[in-house]
């Protein structure tokens, strides 16, 4: 069941929503409008030598590295 990061088009917050179904309906939380956009998400990865990294909220974050400001 994949977990999808959306921004909302009337509010414009960014929220996360897991998606059972393509037929799901995504509505923002905080405005409840379903005027929403499916982000490009950042995914975990292995980085060199092994250490593992894992997205930040989907903003880029790493250990060692801040993709946010």
């Amino acid at each position: 069941m994949p977990i999808y990061e959306y921004s909302c088009r009337h509010c414009e917050k960014s929220f996360e929503e897991l998606v059972l179904s393509t037929a799901e309906v995504v509505a923002c939380p905080q405005c409840a409008s379903s005027d929403v956009k499916r982000e490009l998400s950042v995914f975990s990865s292995p980085a060199p030598g092994g250490e593992k990294t894992t997205s930040g909220g989907g903003c880029g974050c790493t250990p060692s590295t801040c993709g946010c400001h």
